[in-house]
């Protein structure tokens, strides 16, 4: 038989304070958890696996997540406000995310191509929205989309704009292979 770990009553795991041992929670598979009844630093009580408590699974009663949500919000409101345009998100918005997609996720279809030329997103756009929205600017009409006027520049403001589909076409890299 394993050895149970003594708990000291009033011993503290991050924000909760340990009041007791509850009942254990006994699962299907016939393995049982030890339990406490803890109470958190906002005053709430809850409960908690002594495992997750150890390890720092468990730091409190759901507060540290609120807290990280409400500072998220009241960071970003502006960039939240600015993102969404009637309940859709802005066309901006997703030439934004589009941009960093093709540059930073290995799954994007085309992603090897920005790679192999080391293309990146400047600092200052990478994890603002509202840093390149006031850069670039409103797109001028739906046919627009972003372009980097030197192909094998960065994503920066210095080397973007808004162009039509024909506009980019003249801008082609003239040695890149057709795929």
């Amino acid at each position: 038989m394993k050895n149970k770990q003594n708990i000291l009553i009033g011993e503290v795991f991050n924000r909760l304070t340990i009041l007791s041992e509850v009942e254990p929670k006994t699962y299907p598979s016939g393995q049982s958890k030890r339990r406490m009844l803890c109470k958190c630093e906002c005053g709430k009580e809850t409960i908690a696996e002594l495992g997750s408590l150890k390890n720092g699974g468990k730091k409190s009663c759901g507060c540290i997540r609120r807290d990280i949500a409400r500072k998220r919000i009241k960071r970003g409101t502006t960039e939240t406000i600015r993102k969404y345009s009637n309940g859709k998100l802005k066309p901006e918005y997703v030439s934004w995310y589009n941009m960093k997609k093709r540059c930073y996720n290995p799954t994007y279809y085309n992603y090897q191509r920005y790679k192999e030329k080391g293309i990146i997103v400047c600092d200052r756009w990478l994890n603002s929205f509202d840093n390149f929205l006031e850069d670039m600017g409103p797109k001028p009409g739906p046919e627009y989309s972003i372009d980097r006027i030197n192909n094998s520049g960065n994503y920066e403001p210095s080397n973007c704009r808004w162009a039509t589909r024909s506009e980019q076409q003249l801008n082609k890299d003239p040695y890149r292979k057709k795929s």
